[in-house]
């Protein structure tokens, strides 16, 4: 969208796989069951980068992945370009991931032990989509600025620059789910309602993480979708019911 991120993102090789596999269901496609489980394993291996893993035939970009497994990366990678890795906190790409069985026990408990300072800062436990914030002090600065359509809307804490999106905050609710987690999903659900009036929802687009207000468009059925999803994912054998294709790591 508006966000500099350039180059192999996970968002959109989660969406594959997942395409893939709905493919798969659909037709039994051999091929396409084998495609899938080679992007499982290359997405797997190159976005969460590892020293254990730094020798692995799959690796994508052996510098970036060096580096990037030399600082001890505690969730998922945003991008993969020639320039080395976006680490940059995707809460989208996190929540398909999770949905498609792509991280382990281990791994899911250090993404939300990496969302703890995140809930700090933010003063409540919602979760932006994408982390850390942009400022005019960071070197992306210069990219994020000219990266719009019509008029400029990623200022720190707003829009994609750190701003909460409902939708992805359901979405990261129901792939807490499928790790066992519900506790999570109703205490966002908690922090969210505690914004708005329960008797007629906002539905905003988006919440800035600073000052927890509403902003851009309101009355959005993808915002009232996170809202559906968080409330699924807190009911018992819920997640199950939605017929989403997931695989166990």
């Amino acid at each position: 969208d508006e966000y500099p991120i350039e180059g192999h993102t996970l968002y959109d090789n989660v969406l594959r796989l997942w395409a893939l596999r709905l493919d798969n269901k659909l037709f039994e496609d051999e091929e396409r069951q084998r495609q899938a489980e080679r992007i499982k394993e290359k997405i797997r291996i190159n976005f969460w980068p590892t020293p254990s893993n730094i020798d692995h035939p799959a690796i994508y970009h052996q510098r970036g992945f060096t580096d990037s497994a030399e600082s001890d990366l505690q969730h998922l990678a945003c991008a993969i370009s020639p320039k080395g890795y976006d680490t940059h906190f995707d809460t989208a790409g996190h929540a398909m991931a999770m949905l498609l069985g792509l991280v382990s026990k281990k791994q899911y408990d250090q993404i939300l032990n990496y969302l703890k300072p995140i809930f700090r800062h933010v003063g409540t436990v919602l979760i932006p989509a994408l982390w850390p914030v942009i400022t005019s002090d960071d070197p992306e600065w210069t990219s994020l600025k000219h990266n719009y359509s019509y008029t400029f809307k990623n200022y720190p804490h707003q829009y994609h620059n750190g701003g909460i999106w409902p939708v992805w905050m359901g979405w990261f609710a129901l792939g807490a789910s499928v790790n066992g987690n519900t506790h999570l999903p109703e205490t966002v659900l908690k922090a969210w309602m505690k914004l708005e009036d329960v008797e007629d929802v906002n539905f905003s687009e988006y919440i800035a993480s600073d000052t927890l207000q509403h902003c851009g468009k309101e009355r959005l059925c993808y915002s009232a979708s996170g809202l559906i999803f968080l409330v699924a994912s807190i009911r018992k054998n819920a997640f199950d019911k939605l017929k989403l294709i997931t695989n166990t790591y």
